[in-house]
């Protein structure tokens, strides 16, 4: 009985760890672009800066998830008016993928 219990807390830590490594993913390849899009990631300390203060218009946003949709596979709706923090992109990215 407590092996059963053992393995599931193995499986679930294996899920928190590859969730992980496939949100650090999307930072990178997020950062990636936006320094292609002529913005300085290398200022950017934590991912709670939104898509407004970085100052993407529309074609950018609509460039930003087509390069989400080519690296993961995952479709998301980047709106001008929604404006997100690039943590919660990552973070819907990283659930995306993980199921």
């Amino acid at each position: 009985m407590k092996k059963d219990k053992d393995e599931k807390i193995l499986g679930d830590n294996n899920l928190k760890e590859k969730g992980f490594l496939v949100m650090e993913k999307v930072k990178v390849c997020l950062l990636k672009k936006l320094n292609e899009m002529g913005i300085d990631s290398e200022f950017i300390d934590d991912m709670d800066v939104t898509t407004g203060e970085l100052g993407l218009n529309s074609l950018d946003l609509v460039n930003l998830a087509a390069t989400l949709f080519d690296e993961f596979g995952v479709r998301l709706r980047l709106l001008k008016r929604d404006d997100k923090k690039l943590k919660d992109i990552c973070m819907e990215v990283a659930e995306c993928c993980s199921l």
